[in-house]
């Protein structure tokens, strides 16, 4: 359906794209599939080299689509791209999503009955699909994993999950009242809901309504840039962890190790390790995964030498 602009927006569709060309089709008719009834589209192409900006106008006039499409003269990174779009669409309640990922179609009529009957709320969330591009199948968000019976900062400064990340809205009243996404900051999502739990209440929408992309060139799945964002992040949220940040801090390297180590990568994960157990020695988990390390990377090297003989 087509969005109508003879009035102010309730809600602002914000989508994000770089070079995203293979995947815009699956988006846009996405949103198609929503009422767009009080509802503006506004992309930001963050200087993509695939065509991405010209084939989303060419999607978005034949699914009649009344979308504004913006773009960059340099790439930029995420925080500064999400306050760009918030600057320039006009909504009360905005959506934001990365166009790698995709809606279901009643996620916009969820999110307005949520948003009306909770008003208290500032931001809200849902549950979701991940969908594993490498092997193209999809399986349910584990809703176990997240903490809902607890304050959300709480949560997120014990090191939990509080709800699934994608597919979030929020009033602009509630970002206006906490500066927006902090461009200072790489894991800016975690940062932005820990601020935000300072001033406002959040929802969950008990459905799954988005599907997230996984895929080994993500950002999520760069061991380095993720450690830097955390330490980013406890950097400037110190004060708040208080007495727990060097545990909290230990347990993220130690995390990122035995990832690393699944990933067969154990240079990098005897490093990470190494950084958990300076501001850690005394943990007991840390050298268990020191263990886990020592036997996965003594099996490779006897594999490469059984390798060589034969």
């Amino acid at each position: 359906m087509s969005s109508d602009t003879a009035t102010a927006p309730l809600l602002s569709i914000l989508l994000l794209c770089w070079n995203h060309a293979r995947y815009l089709e699956q988006c846009i008719t996405s949103i198609s599939a929503q009422d767009l009834t009080g509802v503006e589209v506004v992309l930001l192409d963050n200087r993509s080299s695939d065509g991405s900006a010209a084939l989303a106008e060419r999607l978005f006039a034949r699914h009649g689509i009344a979308a504004r499409v913006l773009g960059n003269a340099e790439p930029k990174a995420i925080p500064v791209n999400f306050n760009h779009l918030l600057a320039q669409s006009s909504g009360d309640l905005v959506a934001i999503l990365s166009t790698d990922d995709w809606y279901e179609a009643d996620y916009v009529s969820c999110l307005l009955t949520a948003a009306r009957t909770h008003s208290d709320a500032g931001w809200f969330s849902c549950s979701g699909w991940l969908y594993f591009d490498q092997e193209q199948r999809s399986e349910p968000v584990d809703d176990a994993q997240f903490i809902i019976d607890r304050p959300v900062g709480e949560v997120i400064l014990a090191g939990g999950e509080p709800h699934f990340f994608v597919g979030c809205a929020y009033w602009r009243s509630a970002l206006e009242a906490v500066g927006g996404w902090d461009e200072t900051q790489l894991i800016e999502d975690r940062d932005l809901f820990l601020r935000l739990s300072e001033r406002f209440a959040h929802h969950r929408i008990d459905r799954r309504l988005v599907h997230y992309r996984r895929s080994s060139a993500a950002a999520s799945s760069n061991a380095a840039f993720m450690l830097e964002g955390w330490e980013r992040f406890f950097a400037k949220q110190a004060n708040a962890f208080g007495p727990r940040l060097n545990a909290r801090r230990a347990e993220t390297y130690r995390s990122y190790a035995a990832l690393l180590t699944d990933q067969g990568d154990y240079r990098s994960a005897g490093a990470a390790l190494w950084q958990a157990l300076r501001l850690r020695p005394w943990s007991g988990l840390s050298w268990r995964t020191l263990l886990y390390l020592g036997r996965r990377a003594l099996a490779g090297r006897n594999g490469q030498r059984a390798a060589t003989r034969r």
